[in-house]
Order: C-alpha cells, then structure tokens, then sequence
C-alpha cells in the first residue's frame, strides 16, 4: 500500500508518495481540474493507493472531492495536528538536525536540492537551526523569521525549494525590501511552469539586489569558507 501525502496551497498543490521504503516520487501541479486530472494520471503508478491531504478547509476539502468522485481513497488531514506533531519534535537546547532540516528530496528542476541537504545536514549549526512554519507567499510575513535574523546579527541568506515563482520569489523580494542580500540557488528551487520559472529568475537576477548561483557553487564556498554560514 502507498500513502500519497498532499500539501494544498491555493496556486499549487504538492504531491508526494510515499512507501516502505521511503519516498517513491514527488509532483507539484497548479491547483486546476487539469492539475488534478494530471496528478491523477502520474498517480497510478501505484494502484494501490490512499491519498492523506493536508490544507486549509476550503483547499484540501476541493482537492479531496475531486479524488473522491473519481473513486479514490481519501484522508482529509487537519494542519493542526500535524503543526502540533511538529512543535513536539523540536527540543530546545537540542540540534535542530534531525527534525529541522528535511531528508534530500528531489523535485522539478531541482537537481542540486540532494546534495545540497546533505552538506546543510552535515554543517548546521547545533543551537542555531530553527523551523517556521510559513503561512504566507513570503516567509517574511506572519513569522518571526526578520526578528531571528536581525537578533544573530545575519545580512544575508540563501534560498533554496519549493515553489520558486510562487513562494521564493516574494521572499526574495521582500527580504531586499528589509535590507537582506538573498543568494538563489536556482537548481535547488522547484518550478512549477519552466516559463514562469525563467521570468521569476530573470525578475530576481534585473532587481541587482539578490545573488543566483548553483548547489555545487554554493557548497564549494561554504567548504571553503569552514562551514561557517552566517
């Protein structure tokens, strides 16, 4: 039996199977009836399958009736209990390592996220990793994130998944706004239209006020730098 977990959002919805044996596959499709057909079609890959949706009422209940009527088996998941399950992972005092920084993954266009992961799993900082839960298309907007940043004396910060026309380049934005210096790691951003995707780093690369650079760039700096990201 595989669960497919999905993540509802209100532009996107993010898909991820899961078995035994860990993740078996990951899709990301906009929130339309052709969304939803294709994620349907990309899911019988597995015939043996219930869905666990997660979301707001309105947006997990829309994509939860649509995979009904078409005969699946569906979980509708309260994001209460799972930011809940959440908060009781992380320890204080503790290193935010095993909790706070996801096992690699891979999505579209994001070939660089594995081996990215897996140096950030490997150098972050024991009393300095923390988890936002991020509410809005920027992380800046409803979270402490600013205060945290400002509190350790950080200037800049780099940037990395899901989606990056949708939630990374608001972030962006908004984080040169309040005098940040983003660094894009574009082959560790997923997309979800390669043209969107393209005018999103192009809008991001015109602004002069943010840094794109690659995964293998990113991590050869921060190696020869001793780990040390500030």
């Amino acid at each position: 039996m595989i669960w497919i977990g999905i993540d509802a959002h209100k532009r996107v919805h993010q898909a991820v199977a899961l078995g035994v044996d860990g993740v078996l596959g990951q899709k990301v499709i906009a929130n339309t009836p052709a969304g939803c057909t294709e994620l349907v079609r990309w899911a019988n890959a597995w015939p043996e399958r219930v869905w666990a949706i997660e979301g707001s009422g309105s947006l997990r209940r829309g994509v939860a009736q649509f995979l009904a009527s078409r005969g699946e088996r569906v979980h509708e998941v309260n994001p209460r209990w799972t930011a809940q399950h959440r908060r009781g992972l992380r320890r204080p005092g503790k290193s935010g390592r095993k909790h706070d920084i996801p096992a690699p993954t891979r999505g579209p266009c994001s070939c660089g996220t594995p081996r990215l992961s897996a140096h950030l799993r490997a150098s972050a900082p024991a009393e300095r990793t923390r988890a936002f839960d991020k509410l809005s298309m920027s992380f800046f907007a409803g979270t402490p994130l600013d205060m945290a940043l400002r509190d350790c004396g950080i200037v800049g910060f780099a940037i990395v998944g899901l989606v990056l026309e949708i939630g990374i380049e608001p972030t962006v934005s908004h984080g040169a706004d309040l005098g940040y210096v983003p660094i894009v790691i574009a082959d560790a951003c997923g997309s979800v239209e390669r043209d969107a995707r393209e005018r999103s780093l192009a809008s991001i690369g015109y602004s002069l006020f943010s840094h794109i650079t690659d995964a293998d760039t990113f991590c050869r700096l921060l190696r020869a730098a001793g780990g040390a990201a500030r």
